[in-house]
């Protein structure tokens, strides 16, 4: 599940064409934070999290 979410977040930053210094600041995260979301390297997502990211992308 942890792929898919990794990938689902890098995608649709890309297709929305947001950078991930826009996106980390509108999730209230640090831009290499987001960084190490999108590339695998953070073993788990605190829920509240992927709430603000399913809220950002509706």
């Amino acid at each position: 599940m942890k792929k898919i979410i990794v990938l689902k977040v890098k995608n649709l930053r890309e297709q929305q064409k947001i950078s991930q210094e826009d996106l980390a600041f509108n999730l209230e995260i640090s831009q290499s934070y987001l960084s190490k979301i999108e590339n695998g390297f953070i073993e788990k997502i605190d829920f509240i999290l992927i709430q603000k990211i399913i809220l950002f992308f509706k």
